[in-house]
């Protein structure tokens, strides 16, 4: 182990006398340097109705209360924050994901709900079904 190894690891773990070897967070197709899924829900799911296209943005949250977490659009950022206060510490996320310019402007509906440390926000998109009248010259 190199010097910065000893320092952060060696003073953090010698009480248990080993180090961690391998540390890796996935879940919901989250991890911890991509903490966002997002997935288009199927036309029979149930949130999906005639009018909307449906995208669900999966979250990573843990360890911070559900009703601790708020989701809000802010130009075409979507920003998925939440912030717990212990006695002793405090700890917050806050991620941002840029919507596309195509997207942005379709989006007329947004619910989100947070279980078991995943934050779940659901994106209603108008479905564009224009009415091209087609007739013979």
């Amino acid at each position: 182990m190199g010097i910065f190894d000893d320092f952060i690891f060696g003073d953090f773990c010698d009480p248990f006398d080993g180090t961690v070897s391998y540390l890796k967070f996935n879940s919901n197709n989250t991890q911890d340097q991509h903490p966002i899924s997002i997935q288009k829900l199927a036309n029979d799911d149930k949130l999906v109705d005639k009018d909307h296209t449906v995208y669900r943005i999966s979250c990573r949250s843990v360890g911070v209360s559900p009703s601790d977490v708020s989701v809000e659009i802010d130009g075409k950022t979507l920003w998925i924050k939440g912030e717990t206060d212990n006695k002793d510490s405090e700890y917050n996320f806050k991620v941002g994901y840029t919507i596309s310019d195509d997207l942005i402007g379709q989006i007329d509906q947004v619910k989100f709900n947070s279980e078991n440390g995943i934050t779940y926000v659901y994106l209603f998109v108008k479905r564009n079904n224009p009415q091209i009248k087609i007739e013979r010259m």
